[in-house]
């Protein structure tokens, strides 16, 4: 996939390197060792199994309708209103935390859980700075934000 060239790049930590840094941390959770069983019961793996597929194709959904306008980092490229952006302004991160949700109930401890919540909190935190700096950038973007949830 090639992108567009952004119109304003990211700058600084913030917009940067913190994207890259929050993209990696669900993976802490695969490197906890597991303490006791891990979830055997069929039906509850089924569910977990479904939830994590949900949000992969959330996720999945997000993506393609970014399509040459996605990228990690803040940078502006051009404002994407359509398809499941209608309906909210994030599903990519949507469909990262209901997915993830799924492994961590899958993986349960508490170790892990603590970092699952820590991911949202600065999963929510790199939206707005995402939002920040489309904002900025485009007054279309500014109107989206005032109708479209978050």
């Amino acid at each position: 996939m090639v992108r567009i060239n952004p119109q304003a790049r990211g700058e600084g930590f913030k917009e940067i390197f913190f994207p890259y840094l929050v993209s990696v941390l669900p993976f802490g959770l695969l490197l906890f060792p597991l303490q006791g069983k891990i979830v055997n019961s069929p039906f509850l793996v089924l569910r977990l199994e479904a939830l994590m597929g949900l949000g992969a194709f959330i996720t999945a959904l997000g993506i393609a309708t970014l399509g040459k306008s996605y990228g990690i980092s803040a940078a502006f490229r051009k404002p994407v209103t359509s398809g499941i952006y209608r309906f909210l302004r994030h599903p990519i991160y949507l469909g990262e935390f209901i997915a993830y949700l799924g492994v961590t109930i899958f993986r349960f401890q508490w170790l892990s859980l603590a970092v699952y919540l820590l991911f949202v909190a600065l999963q929510i935190t790199r939206a707005k700075i995402e939002e920040a700096k489309l904002a900025k950038n485009s007054p279309e973007y500014r109107e989206y934000l005032k109708k479209t949830p978050f």
